[in-house]
């Protein structure tokens, strides 16, 4: 079954042991109170960043490598690449670096 969705930018949060970081992308689905991310590998290693997908069960690095600074672990879930995301805050908003994912 396939759902339609707008296409939509926006910046959302990860929270990780080093801290926590805000994702720009853009032309992305646009999914209402969804707590999981979904980016375009394709369109990620065309704007230079480096991504590997691959689970490491089944021996991939299961990341995304933004600027050599820092990575985001990717799970799977229900045959997906994914990763865990949250609204930003005012807050964050006004004093976090956003890395774009484009």
């Amino acid at each position: 079954m396939v759902k339609p969705y707008f296409l939509a930018s926006g910046i959302t949060v990860v929270d990780l042991p080093s801290g926590s970081h805000q994702i720009g992308q853009h032309e992305v689905p646009l999914i209402s109170n969804s707590s999981i991310m979904i980016i375009s590998e394709t369109q990620v290693c065309c704007f230079g960043m480096d991504i590997d997908s691959k689970s490491h069960h089944f021996g991939g690095r299961g990341s995304i490598l933004f600027d050599d600074t820092f990575s985001i672990p990717l799970r799977l879930e229900q045959a997906l690449m994914t990763c865990s995301i949250r609204m930003p805050t005012q807050d964050k908003l006004d004093t976090l670096h956003v890395f774009w994912a484009y």
